[in-house]
């Protein structure tokens, strides 16, 4: 009996399959590694070199703007000082050609005056004196006003002093420049301390608004307002006059107060400011609330006398008197009594 035979055994185990599945994804790894990874590095690098080629360029355009920056910076101050250069020679050739009017002016005028003074003499005529009030010379181009703000001044002379400061303003149309202090050397406007108030009708109409309620402390010497105004408005122009306000002086020393004056108020020879005062007589009406105090009166008259005369200017006399219409705080000056200086 024929054995039967036994088919050849081809078939391939499963560990076989693996493997060659296995070697086959190597081999596909191998060639896409070579064939594909080249192109990708190469890629980067161009990558890599761009961005720098473009942080250069970035990095010189922000150079070039900060130049742009620059110059237009440059232009603009050139330009400013254009301007500046041409309004400086357009101020100068205004200058120059209002110093040549002023000159011509001045020649004029002085051509004229001599004219006048010929025609003057041939007429035995004399020339006119400059505005007075009460014997004062109304000739400053700045003023300056103590004002004694004590009690017997505020009870006794206060409406008396109102009028003569009145009439002082009238006899100053117009000036460069206002001050109003009180014999301490408080001022009456403190926003304008140390510098000139400009001269304005709304501003003269405050002033004596401002004088009716003005109340400040007093000793009742006028010397540390002189002192004030003196160091403060001194070398600000050779055309100040001091009024001096008062009723009474109750400092220990006249002679002291005229040497320390003088010393203050002339300066190699010349004569800063022209102190004048006018003086509200008001013994009679202190003698009957203190007796003590009745030469105060005295001894401003005859301080005043001195500073007025040695520093170039006037000194009047008020004499107050009680109205029988009026308060004593009101009273009425009955005369002037000038006492002209040097």
């Amino acid at each position: 009996m024929r054995r039967p035979r036994r088919p050849a055994d081809n078939r391939l185990s499963f560990l076989d399959v693996i493997s060659c599945g296995f070697g086959a994804m190597v081999l596909l790894i191998l060639i896409t590694k070579n064939t594909v990874g080249e192109p990708i590095e190469d890629l980067q690098a161009q990558i890599e070199t761009l961005q720098e080629q473009l942080a250069r360029v970035m990095q010189v355009q922000a150079g070039l703007a900060s130049e742009r920056l620059k110059e237009q910076a440059r232009v603009r101050t050139q330009r400013e000082k254009l301007q500046e250069d041409r309004k400086a020679v357009e101020e100068a050739q205004q200058a120059n050609a209002s110093a040549k009017a002023q000159a011509l002016i001045e020649a004029n005028l002085k051509t004229a005056l001599q004219s006048l003074n010929e025609e003057m003499r041939r007429l035995n005529l004399t020339a006119s004196e400059p505005d007075v009030i009460g014997g004062i010379p109304a000739d400053s181009e700045y003023i300056i006003f103590i004002v004694d703000t004590s009690g017997s001044m505020k009870r006794f002379a206060w409406g008396a002093a109102k009028q003569q400061l009145v009439a002082l303003l009238d006899a100053y149309p117009k000036v460069r420049g206002l001050q109003v202090m009180n014999d301490m050397g408080s001022y009456m406007f403190s926003g304008y301390r140390g510098r000139w108030i400009p001269d304005t009708p709304a501003r003269r109409k405050v002033l004596l608004q401002r004088f009716d309620s003005w109340h400040s402390y007093s000793n009742s010497s006028p010397v540390e307002g002189i002192l004030e105004a003196i160091k403060r408005f001194r070398m600000k122009s050779d055309k100040i006059s001091l009024y001096i306000f008062g009723d009474e002086y109750t400092g220990e020393s006249v002679q002291e107060v005229i040497d320390t004056v003088d010393d203050l108020n002339h300066q190699d020879g010349k004569r800063q400011v022209r102190i004048h005062a006018v003086g509200f007589f008001t013994r009679t009406q202190i003698e009957k609330i203190d007796p003590k105090y009745a030469d105060t009166t005295s001894r401003f008259a005859g301080l005043m006398r001195e500073l007025t005369r040695r520093n170039g200017g006037t000194f009047l006399g008020v004499t107050v008197e009680e109205s029988p219409k009026r308060s004593a705080k009101h009273g009425q000056p009955k005369f002037f009594i000038p006492r002209t200086g040097g």
